[in-house]
Parts: C-alpha cells; sequence; structure tokens
C-alpha cells in the first residue's frame, strides 16, 4: 500500500485518530508524503494533543466527534486523564462505548484491568454518521478509510454509504469485535472488498476493494 500512498491525491479518513503518535499506523506515511486527509478523535484531551502534534500540516482536517450510526451524544467510558504513561502507554487515550473491553488483554493487561477498570468513567461526547461527516466536509471520494474503534469499528463501517463512497481500502482493528467479526467480513466481502491482514497484521484487517487487488 505504500506506494499507493504516494499517488496525487490520495485522501484518508482516519476514525479514532487518538494523539497522532501512540500506535499511530498512519504517521510515518502522513508526514513522509504529506498525505491529505480528515483525522477524527471524539476524547477532548486527546483531540487537544493531535491538533498540537500534527501543528503545521495544514492538509489535515480534523473534527472532534464519536463515530456512531446516529447523530447526537454518546458515552465513551475512558480512564481520567491524569491516568497516563503505565509502562510508557499512555492509557488516557484508550476509549471505548463498550466499557467491559477494557478488560480485553488487547486493552489492558490482567493487572492492569484488575487496577484500573474500577476507576474508568464515562464521558459524554457528540456523535454522529461517518456518512454525515464526510458530507460535512464534502468529502465524495475516499481512497483509505482507517479505523480503529475500540471495538466499535463495524458500527462505523456501517454507518457509512459504502456504495456512494466506495473506500479503495478499509483498515480496521477486529481483535475486539467479538462475535460480528464474522458479520463484518460478511458485510464487506458482499459490499465488493477482499479481507486479507492489515497494516497492524495482529490486530487489524484490510479489505480492498476487488478491483484494486488487480493493480
Amino acid at each position: 500500500m505504500l506506494l499507493a500512498f504516494q499517488q496525487p491525491n490520495f485522501f484518508f479518513v482516519q476514525v479514532g485518530a487518538n494523539d497522532g503518535v501512540l500506535d499511530d499506523p498512519l504517521r510515518e506515511s502522513i508526514v513522509r508524503f504529506r498525505l491529505k486527509g480528515l483525522l477524527v478523535e471524539p476524547l477532548p484531551w486527546a483531540y487537544e494533543r493531535l491538533l498540537h502534534n500534527w501543528e503545521g500540516f495544514e492538509q489535515l482536517v480534523f473534527a472532534r466527534t464519536a463515530i456512531q450510526p446516529y447523530e447526537g451524544t454518546c458515552d465513551l467510558w475512558a480512564l481520567p486523564p491524569e491516568e497516563s504513561g503505565r509502562e510508557g502507554w499512555d492509557l488516557s487515550v484508550l476509549a471505548t462505548t463498550k466499557r467491559e473491553l477494557f478488560g480485553h488483554p488487547t486493552c489492558l493487561s490482567g493487572n492492569d484491568a484488575l487496577t484500573l477498570m474500577p476507576r474508568v468513567v464515562p464521558y459524554t461526547v457528540p456523535c454522529t454518521t461517518l456518512d454525515a461527516l464526510l458530507r460535512k466536509h464534502d468529502i465524495a471520494t475516499l481512497d483509505l478509510l482507517q479505523i480503529d474503534a475500540q471495538g466499535g469499528d463495524f458500527d462505523v463501517i456501517r454507518s457509512l454509504d459504502i456504495e456512494r463512497i466506495q473506500p479503495r481500502w478499509i483498515n480496521f482493528e477486529h481483535t475486539l469485535l467479538g462475535a460480528s467479526t464474522e458479520e463484518c467480513m460478511a458485510y464487506l466481502s458482499h459490499k465488493g472488498y477482499n479481507l486479507s491482514p492489515g497494516l497492524d497484521e495482529t490486530n487489524d484487517l484490510l479489505a480492498t476493494r476487488l478491483n484494486e487487488t488487480s493493480r
């Protein structure tokens, strides 16, 4: 995919952009190729860090919202922002609509889960559908949709009018989808995508639009 990032007018949308640094699969390519894109992050303190960490990259636009199948507000479960820097991993940017996922080993190790789960609290944030957000920003074509929504990845995908936008690639985290993993894969296959290991081969799946696989 790295060669594809060099194509003129390549455009991406990153849902769950975090702070723009921590475990960011796109940062190196954005810096190297000056990619244009829309970065979406709902947590207020993570969003402020995101703006700071991408200061000077004028080709990027930002939205502080969660992506849900509806418009309004939703609750994100997260640790207070002062809970950070444990073993080099900033846990204050970890958030999910599903509180129980804080006990998943992908999110927290067993000891951390026991210690920190009681301190996880809900934060009410604005939310919208991905389709509505893209319409708001006049985005009609999309090369890469990058999703890291802590168990909400399938909800993000379903909130997009995929026939209208038809992203060339959708990279999403599947390890927290649980029982809906197979449903998500079947949905994307039905929509004309081929599934393969993603940018993070352990945790991600990459959906490639079928007419792209021959390129």
